[in-house]
């Protein structure tokens, strides 16, 4: 006998969207003048990594894009600047890093003639972390803005710290997308560390 069967598949994956998280963590000093009214230039704040650097480049650019999108003023280079960004970064790797698993939760349902019947059904999955444990590597941010010329020595004008902590990967690849969980906070206080989540997988 002809058997058609209706089959509707409903899946829900509740948890199963990767997201990453950066710790920002950023002062200004309330002692000195406003900072927005300064021309910045982005200087390496690394012993033994000097400002031409090619990779420190790559970086450089990166967060002068960031400063230009919150409108900041950038100078042509640090002669003409009467601020500088001191930028520094790192990574560490340590221990091992576990994923936690993910559940995904499933619904079908179908219907037929003859001896076929009906049916119900409810699964529940869970999908495996990835490629198990893999090194643990905590990466850094550090943004120091310190004036040009300032003969009373003020300190910084404001500074931003960044760590983030995931699987094996690249600085180069989780770079652009720390800065961006910083974007709010660039030469404003926090008022303490802050966790930014972001969507997808930074590493």
């Amino acid at each position: 006998m002809p058997r058609v069967v209706l089959f509707c598949l409903l899946l829900a994956l509740s948890g199963c969207a990767q997201r990453s998280t950066v710790m920002v963590d950023s002062v200004v000093n309330a002692t000195v003048a406003a900072h927005q009214d300064r021309c910045y230039a982005v200087a390496s704040g690394m012993p033994g990594v000097r400002s031409d650097d090619a990779r420190f480049m790559v970086y450089k650019e990166q967060l002068e894009s960031v400063l230009a999108s919150l409108d900041y003023c950038l100078a042509r280079d640090e002669s003409e600047a009467t601020a500088l960004v001191l930028l520094s970064y790192g990574e560490e790797s340590w221990g091992a890093y576990q994923e936690e698993p993910r559940v995904g939760v499933g619904m079908g349902m179908g219907s037929g003639t003859g001896r076929g019947g009906s049916f119900f059904g409810l699964g529940v999955g869970v999908s495996q972390p990835y490629g198990g444990a893999s090194p643990s590597v905590t990466r850094r941010i550090d943004l120091d803005a310190v004036p040009v010329g300032a003969p009373d020595k003020p300190g910084s004008l404001w500074s931003v710290s960044l760590t983030a902590t995931g699987r094996g990967g690249n600085l180069r690849a989780a770079f652009p997308k720390m800065l961006d969980a910083a974007r709010p906070y660039l030469g404003r206080d926090s008022h303490g560390p802050v966790t930014v989540t972001l969507d997808g997988d930074i590493w």
